[in-house]
C-alpha cells in the first residue's frame, strides 16, 4: 500500500518517467505480474459501506414492543410456577424469531450477491492484448483503455488522449465536463490535473490510453470514502403502505385483545396472568409485523429469477415498478433488431449493386464492381477490427455496422489490415448521436492528407459541394443532391440502414507543413478548424445494409398489446428506415421524424405516436416527460452518456448490457443481452412477484382475521354464559403463529406465473395492496373460519372435556389455514399441484399439528390425542370450508375479474 503514496505526484512527471517508476510499458502487464501485484496492493474498491452484522440482524426480530411484553408475562408465568407454559412460550417466540432472521439473512444476502453480479468491468492491456476484466483486478501499473460512456476504473495518468472530455463532478461539484490531455503539469488541485484521470469519474466524450496509479483506497475517491457503485437498498412504496396496513391492523387486534383480557378478567374465567397472556398472545400472532420483511424476500426472489433471465434489476423498488410499466419506449438497434449488419446494396456512380452474403461471413459477392474509393472510406473511417480466421469465416471486434462495412470491402477483395498500413490514421472525429458522422484524418503520402467521412445521408450531404462519378469530382447541384436523397429513401423504405460516405484531400507544401497542421489538431482542435475539415467534402455514395427484427422481438411486442402496454420505438435512423421496421415487428401507431418535434404539441400527440426517427438522446427525455404527464409509467432504453438524463427521469430507465457505464449506472435495469423481449420478460415478472404479494398478504389476513373473530365469537359466549372457557391458550396461539404463517406465506412468494398474468392492463400504482375480490374474500374467509371453529368449540365443550375441545378446534383452525392456501391461488386460477413448494408447506403443516397431538408435545400445548373419529370430523368440517371458500374464490374471480379490469 505504502508504494502507491510514493505516486501522489505523478502529475509532474513526463508519462516516461511514470512508466518507469510502474515498471510497467505501453503493453501493459504480463497477467503473472499484475496477479503479484494484486496481492501486494489488494483488490480495486472501496471498504464495503455496509456489513451485515449477524448479531444485530437477529436482536431485531425481538423489537416489537408486543413480544417484549409477551416475554415479561412469560417472565411471570415462571415465578406462578407455571414453568412449562413460559419456557414453552419463550421457546416458541425464539424459533419465530429464527425464522424471521432468516428470511431477513437470505434478503441481504441476495442484495449482495445482486452487488457482485453488477460490479464494473474495465478494458485494459495485458501482454499487448486487449481483456475486459472486474475492475477490482486492476493494479497499479496496467494500461487501461477508455472511451466515451466510460466509468474510470482507477486513478490514472494519461497517456494518449482524442477530444477527451470528463465528468468530475462526484469529486469537485463542478457540472462542467472537463478537457484531459497528455502532458506534464504542475497543478496539486485535482481540478487543475488536466493529465490525470480519477476513479469513480466519467468519460463524456472521446477516448483514451492510460496507466493506473492509485487503486482501491488510495484514490481520490477512496481518500473521501464515498461509496459510487453500490445496489441502492430503499423502502419501495409498496412496503411502505404495507407497514401503515400492519399498523392500522395492530390497532384493531390490539383494541379486540384488550377487550378479550378485560371480559376474561371480570368473569373470572381463568387466572389475570393467563388472560393476560391470551390477549398479549393473540396480538403477537395478528399483527402481521412480519409483511414488509416477507416483501423484500419476494422481492429479492424476483430480482433473482430476473437475473437468471438476463435483466439485472439494481434495486428493490424497480421490481414493484416494472409490473405498474404502461409505455416501454425501445431503441430499434440491438434491442428490436439483431445488431448484425450486412450490407446488402451499394450505390455508386449512379448504379445501385446488389451485394450477396449472410451476417459476418466474407464469401458474398457484388452484381457489378462497386468504386474501391466507396469501400476504401469505409475501412478507412471506422474503428471496428477483423481478424481471419479461415477462408470465409472472420474473428470481428467493434461496432455491428463498422463490422458490416469492413466485410463488404472484404468481399470486394480488399485488404483491410493492408488498406489500414497504407493509410495510417492520425486524427480522428468521434460520431456522436447529435452530429451523427465521423470523420478520420489519413496520410495519403508526405504531403496530402485524406479526410474520410461516413454518416447519415442528408447529414453527410450536407457538408459535400462535389461527388464523384467514374472517378470524376463534379459540383454537386440541388437536383442531384435530391437524386442521391431519393435514392437514400428507397432504401430506407425497404427497412436498409443507410450510411453516405465522402472524402477530400489536403495538400501540403512539405512534410513539416503536414506534421504541424496534425500537431495542431490534437493540441487545441478549435471549433473552427474542426468545422472546416468537415466542409467541402466529395460525396462518393452509400452503403445500405439490413439489420433483421428479433423474432422474438415480434413475439414480445404482441404479447405487450395484449397486456394493455405501449410500444413506442426510438431511432436514429431514417424515417422510411423506421417505419418499415416498425411495421415488421407490428408496432402500430404514427410515425415522427425528430426535426417534427419542434413545431409539434408533442404533450398533446404523444399519445398517438409510436415511432420516432432521427433522434438524439434530448429528445427522448421530451418524450419521456410528455408520456408521464398523461399519468403513464415509463420503461426507457438507452445505451450511451447522453441517455443517463432519460434513463433517468423514467420511472424504469433500462441500461444495455453492451452500452456505457454511464448509461448502466443511471438505469434501474442493465439488459445482459440486449434484448427487448427481455425487458417484456421482467414486466412479466414484476407482475407476477406483486400477484404473489398479494396472495400471501391476503392469506395472512384470512388467517389473522378469522383467529381474531374466533376469540371474539367465543367471548361473547362467555359474557353470555354459553361456554366457559376460550377455545385457545396463549401457547396454543403461538402455535397456530408458528406452522400456519411462516412457509406457507414464502411458498405462495415464490408462486410461478398465473396464465392469464399478460392478458391484463397494468396495475395502477395507486391501486390498494388488496383488490376488491380479495378484501371480500379475506373477510368471507375470516369469518367462515371463525363460525366453524365457533361452532365445533361450542358442541365439543359440552360433551368432551375442555382440554379435547381446544385440541379439536386448533386442529381445525390449523387444517382451515393450510387449505386457504390454495383457496386464494384459485383467484388467479392456479392448480394445486403447480408449485410444489405450496404443496409441501401445506402437508408440513398438517404433519406438524399431527406431531403436536400424538407425541410427548401435546403435554407442552396440552393437547389431547386424537381418535380416528374426532380426526375424520375435523377432516370433514375443513374439506367442507375448503370448498365453500373455493366456490366463493371461483365466483368472486368471475364477479370482479381482476385479471381483466
Amino acid at each position: 500500500m505504502n508504494e502507491q503514496r510514493d505516486l501522489e505526484h505523478v502529475q509532474e512527471l513526463p508519462v516516461e518517467n511514470v512508466l518507469e517508476l510502474l515498471n510497467t510499458s505501453l503493453d501493459g502487464l504480463s497477467q503473472q505480474e499484475a496477479a503479484r501485484r494484486l496481492k501486494i496492493y489488494g483488490a480495486n474498491k472501496l471498504s464495503q459501506e455496509h456489513k451485515l452484522n449477524v448479531l444485530k440482524l437477529f436482536l431485531s426480530q425481538f423489537s416489537s414492543a408486543l413480544v417484549w411484553l409477551l416475554i415479561a408475562a412469560a417472565v411471570i408465568s415462571f415465578f406462578l410456577k407455571e414453568s412449562m407454559d413460559a419456557t414453552a412460550i419463550i421457546i416458541i417466540l425464539l424459533l419465530n424469531a429464527v425464522l424471521g432472521f432468516f428470511q431477513e439473512f437470505k434478503a441481504e444476502k441476495s442484495l449482495e450477491a445482486l452487488k457482485k453480479l453488477s460490479a464494473p468491468k474495465a478494458l485494459v492491456l495485458r501482454s499487448g492484448k486487449e481483456m475486459l476484466i472486474d475492475a477490482e483486478l486492476l493494479v497499479p501499473g496496467d494500461v487501461i483503455l477508455l472511451q466515451e460512456g466510460s466509468k474510470v476504473p482507477a486513478d490514472a495518468r494519461i497517456v494518449k488522449a482524442e477530444f477527451l472530455k470528463v465528468m468530475e463532478s462526484i469529486l469537485t461539484g463542478e457540472s462542467v465536463p472537463v478537457v484531459k490531455k497528455p502532458g506534464v503539469c504542475k497543478k496539486q488541485s485535482v481540478s487543475e490535473q488536466f493529465n490525470m484521470l480519477f476513479a469513480g469519474t466519467d468519460v463524456v466524450s472521446g477516448n483514451a490510453v492510460a496507466v493506473v496509479v492509485r487503486t482501491g483506497m488510495n484514490t481520490e475517491i477512496g481518500k473521501i470514502a464515498k461509496l459510487v457503485t453500490s445496489v441502492e437498498r430503499v423502502e419501495t412504496p409498496l412496503q411502505k403502505k404495507l407497514e401503515v396496513l400492519s399498523k392500522q391492523l395492530g390497532l384493531l387486534v390490539i383494541l379486540i385483545s384488550i377487550g378479550i383480557f378485560l371480559v376474561n378478567f371480570a368473569l373470572k374465567t381463568g387466572s389475570l396472568i393467563n388472560s393476560f397472556l391470551v390477549a398479549v398472545s393473540l396480538a403477537v400472532a395478528a399483527v402481521p409485523e412480519g409483511l414488509p420483511a416477507v416483501v423484500t424476500i419476494a422481492l429479492s426472489i424476483g430480482m433473482r429469477r430476473m437475473a437468471k433471465r438476463k435483466a439485472l434489476v439494481k434495486k428493490l423498488l424497480s421490481v414493484e415498478t416494472l409490473g405498474s410499466a404502461t409505455v416501454i419506449c425501445s431503441d430499434k438497434t440491438g434491442t428490436l433488431t439483431k445488431n448484425e449488419m450486412t450490407v446488402k446494396k451499394v450505390f455508386c456512380n449512379s448504379k445501385t449493386i446488389d451485394v450477396s452474403g449472410v451476417g459476418y461471413a466474407v464469401n458474398g459477392s457484388f452484381t457489378e464492381k462497386p468504386d474501391d474509393l466507396l469501400l476504401n472510406i469505409g475501412v478507412l473511417c471506422n474503428n471496428a477490427d477483423l481478424n481471419h480466421v479461415s477462408n470465409n469465416k472472420v474473428e470481428v471486434f467493434g461496432d455491428p455496422t463498422e463490422i458490416a462495412l469492413l466485410i463488404s470491402a472484404e468481399k470486394a477483395g480488399l485488404n483491410v489490415h493492408d488498406l489500414r498500413l497504407k493509410y495510417k490514421k492520425v486524427f480522428e472525429i468521434p460520431f456522436s448521436s447529435e452530429r451523427k458522422m465521423m470523420t478520420t484524418l489519413h496520410f495519403k503520402d508526405e504531403k496530402t492528407l485524406i479526410v474520410a467521412t461516413k454518416g447519415a445521408p442528408e447529414v453527410v450531404l450536407n457538408h459535400c459541394s462535389k461527388y464523384l462519378h467514374n472517378n470524376k469530382q463534379q459540383a454537386l447541384t440541388h437536383a442531384k443532391k435530391q437524386e442521391f436523397l431519393a435514392k437514400n429513401n428507397e432504401f430506407a423504405s425497404h427497412a436498409l440502414r443507410v450510411l453516405a460516405f465522402a472524402f477530400k484531400e489536403l495538400r501540403f507544401k512539405n512534410n513539416k507543413a503536414v506534421q504541424e497542421f496534425i500537431a495542431r489538431l490534437k493540441q487545441n482542435p478549435d471549433k473552427e478548424t474542426l468545422n472546416n475539415l468537415e466542409q467541402g467534402l466529395t460525396f462518393i455514395g452509400l452503403q445500405a445494409m439490413i439489420d433483421p427484427p428479433r423474432p422474438e422481438a415480434v413475439k414480445a411486442i404482441s404479447l405487450c398489446q395484449k397486456a394493455g402496454i405501449k410500444v413506442v420505438m426510438i431511432t436514429g435512423d431514417h424515417l422510411s428506415t423506421a417505419k418499415a421496421v416498425a411495421e415488421q415487428l407490428g408496432i402500430k401507431g404514427r410515425a415522427v421524424h425528430a426535426d417534427q418535434l419542434k413545431h409539434l404539441n408533442l404533450e398533446q400527440e404523444v399519445e398517438n405516436i409510436a415511432v420516432y426517427a432521427r433522434v438524439n438522446p434530448d429528445h427522448k427525455l421530451q418524450i419521456v416527460q410528455a408520456l408521464q404527464k398523461h399519468g403513464h409509467i415509463v420503461a426507457m432504453t438507452g445505451d450511451g452518456v447522453n441517455d443517463a438524463p432519460a434513463l433517468k427521469k423514467a420511472d424504469i430507465g433500462v441500461a444495455v448490457g453492451s452500452g456505457t457505464d454511464v448509461a448502466k449506472e443511471a438505469s434501474d435495469v442493465v439488459l445482459l443481452d440486449d434484448n427487448f423481449a427481455t425487458i417484456v420478460s421482467a414486466v412479466e415478472q414484476g407482475r407476477t412477484i406483486f400477484d404473489n404479494i398479494k396472495k400471501f398478504v391476503a392469506y395472512l389476513l384470512f388467517a389473522n382475521f378469522g383467529e381474531v373473530l374466533l376469540l371474539l365469537f367465543t367471548t361473547i359466549l362467555l359474557f353470555a354464559e354459553h361456554v366457559k372457557a376460550l377455545p385457545l391458550t396463549a401457547l396454543q396461539i403461538l402455535w397456530i403463529n408458528l406452522v400456519t404463517d411462516s412457509f406457507p406465506a414464502l411458498a405462495l412468494g415464490v408462486d410461478p406465473k398465473s396464465q392469464n398474468v399478460m392478458n391484463r392492463p397494468p396495475r395502477k400504482p395507486s391501486e390498494h395492496i388488496l383488490s376488491k375480490d380479495l378484501q371480500v374474500l379475506t373477510v368471507f374467509n375470516g369469518l367462515l373460519l371463525a363460525v366453524a371453529a365457533t361452532v365445533l368449540f361450542f358442541v365439543t365443550s359440552k360433551y368432551f372435556s375442555l382440554q379435547e375441545a381446544r385440541t379439536l378446534t386448533v386442529t381445525l383452525v390449523v387444517l382451515i389455514e393450510a387449505a386457504y392456501v390454495q383457496s386464494v391461488r384459485e383467484l388467479y386460477n392456479q392448480k394445486l399441484f403447480s408449485n410444489k413448494w405450496v404443496v409441501l408447506s401445506v402437508i408440513g403443516v398438517v404433519l406438524l399439528q399431527v406431531i403436536a397431538v400424538h407425541t410427548a408435545l401435546r403435554k407442552i400445548f396440552k393437547f389431547t390425542v386424537l381418535t380416528f373419529q374426532q380426526w375424520v370430523y375435523v377432516l370433514i368440517i375443513a374439506i367442507i370450508v375448503y370448498y365453500v371458500s373455493l366456490i366463493v374464490s371461483k365466483f368472486l374471480s368471475k364477479l370482479y375479474e381482476p385479471h381483466k379490469h
